[in-house]
C-alpha cells in the first residue's frame, strides 16, 4: 500500500532504501550531492559486487558537473558496479531499491534535505514483490524507459571468474568514463583562474561585492565582502543566484 511521507519521515525513508539495499539501488533526480547520513548508508556497500546501483541526473547542459557533486561522484566511482547517466530535461524524482521506491519532490542534496518543504510517496517495488502497488509498476516502467533513454555518462561493470560451482568476483572494469573528463576540465579551469587572480593582484586591480557592491579586492572564489559573505554563509546554498 501507498504511504504518503514528508520532512523527516521522508529522510529516513530514503535512508532506508540506501541502507536496505542488497541486488538493486535506482537514483533518479536533477541534483546530487548526498547528505553524510545517506553516505554512511552507502560506505558499508563499496566491496558487493552483486549489488547494482543506477543513476540518472540531469540540468545545466553546458556544465554537468554543477548538477553532480564532484566528491560525490568520486564516492560513488568507488563501487564496483555503476551506471551513470544524463537526461537533460529531468525533473522527476524517484529512489528505488529491489523492495520499495519512493517518488518525491526532494533532490538528493544536502540543502534540499535540510531545508525546504518536501513530501513523497513510498511504495512496493516491483523488482521482486508480487504485492507490489500498481503505482509503482507504472512509475518504474517510466523510469526504465527514462533511464533506457538517458546517457551514459560513466559505467563499471564486475568482471567475473568463472569456475565448477560459481563465478568468482576479480575487478570491475570502467566501460565508460566521460564525467572524470569533465571534472578534470574544470580543475585546469580553475587553476586558470586562480593564475588570473595573481596577475590581477600583482596590478591592484580592484573589483566589488556582487551583493553590496562594496569595494573588494579582485578574488573570483572570494565574491563576497566580510558582511555578505556572513549572511550567505547561514545557508551555504552555492546554486542561490545573486
Amino acid at each position: 500500500m501507498a504511504k504518503f511521507i514528508k520532512g523527516q519521515n521522508l529522510n529516513a525513508e530514503v535512508e532506508n532504501i540506501l541502507s536496505n539495499a542488497n541486488d538493486q539501488i535506482i537514483i533518479i533526480t536533477p541534483y546530487i550531492k548526498l547528505h553524510p547520513h545517506y553516505l554512511n548508508a552507502l560506505r558499508g556497500k563499496k566491496s558487493d559486487d552483486t549489488l547494482s546501483i543506477v543513476i540518472v541526473f540531469g540540468k545545466n547542459k553546458d556544465d554537468k558537473t554543477k548538477s553532480f557533486d564532484k566528491d560525490t561522484f568520486e564516492f560513488f566511482s568507488q563501487f564496483p558496479n555503476i551506471k551513470i547517466c544524463y537526461q537533460e530535461n529531468l525533473h522527476a524524482k524517484y529512489y528505488a531499491n529491489e523492495s520499495n521506491a519512493i517518488i518525491t519532490s526532494m533532490n538528493l542534496y544536502e540543502y534540499s534535505q535540510n531545508n525546504n518543504i518536501e513530501v513523497g510517496i513510498l511504495t512496493k517495488n516491483s523488482f521482486i514483490n508480487s504485492l507490489s502497488d500498481s503505482i509503482d509498476d507504472e512509475a518504474w516502467d517510466f523510469f526504465k524507459q527514462v533511464i533506457d533513454e538517458a546517457e551514459v555518462l560513466y559505467e563499471k561493470k564486475p568482471v567475473y571468474e568463472s569456475g565448477v560451482f560459481s563465478n568468482k568476483y576479480k575487478y570491475s572494469e570502467i566501460k565508460t568514463d566521460y564525467l572524470s573528463k569533465l571534472y578534470n576540465s574544470q580543475t585546469t579551469t580553475k587553476s586558470n583562474v586562480v593564475s588570473s587572480q595573481k596577475t590581477s593582484k600583482n596590478s591592484n586591480t580592484n573589483a566589488y561585492c556582487i551583493r553590496t557592491r562594496t569595494a573588494i579586492a579582485f578574488n573570483i572564489a572570494k565574491p563576497y565582502c566580510d558582511a555578505a559573505f556572513e549572511s550567505w554563509l547561514k545557508y551555504k546554498n552555492e546554486d542561490f543566484k545573486e
